[in-house]
């Protein structure tokens, strides 16, 4: 019998759910350092990825080695899109994308981190950088603190794990990992901190602890 309980976990970790371990503040607010995550790896059997989903996959082949080996970010532009940041906002098509969960903070892209053999000429004009057929671009919610596509380029939709959908620790933060989420009467701010409806250009905590310009992130995170 415990045997059998072994084997039906095992399975169940392999194939449709794990948990993951939150290493870096590069999803703050949305996902804090040290956050446990749910994750469904069967969801994208049954439909593809959308835009906005927060997604695990493995460390794309242009990230040199690291002891992290998976990695979490928000899906930005689908196969296809042309992605331009300008003004310190994401554009898709375009159009200025609505992304509330950066609650303000300012996208920008200089190419400083930029990994070799990666290229995203385009990717700060009116006319975008289009994302290669099967592949995802995906940033970090915390944009001034974030190693993301930025700096590793797309990746391939089969170095997706799954995607995250339930905060499951600590107990303070349980739920779900979608846009938007914080406590009833008050706005989550970047990098951890709480306010009003409004967030403070100074709004931060321990895990931030910097002004809300980009800085080259680290490529933990």
């Amino acid at each position: 019998m415990i045997a059998g309980a072994i084997v039906i976990a095992v399975v169940i970790r392999t194939f449709v759910l794990q948990t993951f371990w939150i290493p870096s503040p590069s999803m703050s607010p949305t996902l804090v350092e040290d956050d446990r995550v749910l994750v469904n790896k069967l969801s994208y059997r049954f439909h593809d990825v959308n835009r906005g989903d927060v997604i695990v996959f493995e460390r794309p082949p242009t990230e040199p080695p690291n002891e992290i080996k998976d990695l979490i970010k928000r899906v930005v532009g689908l196969p296809g899109d042309h992605v331009s940041i300008i003004d310190g906002t994401v554009r898709i098509d375009g159009r200025e994308l609505d992304e509330p969960y950066v609650h303000g903070l300012d996208t920008v892209y200089d190419g400083s981190c930029l990994q070799p053999n990666v290229d995203l000429t385009g990717l700060d004009t009116d006319a975008g950088w289009e994302v290669p057929d099967g592949e995802l671009f995906v940033m970090g919610d915390n944009r001034v603190n974030s190693h993301d596509g930025r700096c590793f380029g797309p990746i391939d939709e089969d170095l997706v794990v799954g995607r995250a959908f339930f905060i499951m620790w600590p107990p303070a933060r349980v739920r779900g990992s979608e846009p938007g989420l914080s406590p009833a009467g008050g706005t989550r701010c970047p990098c951890g901190a709480w306010g009003g409806r409004r967030c403070s250009s100074a709004a931060s905590d321990r895990r931030c602890g910097r002004s809300p310009r980009w800085r080259r992130p680290s490529p933990g995170g």
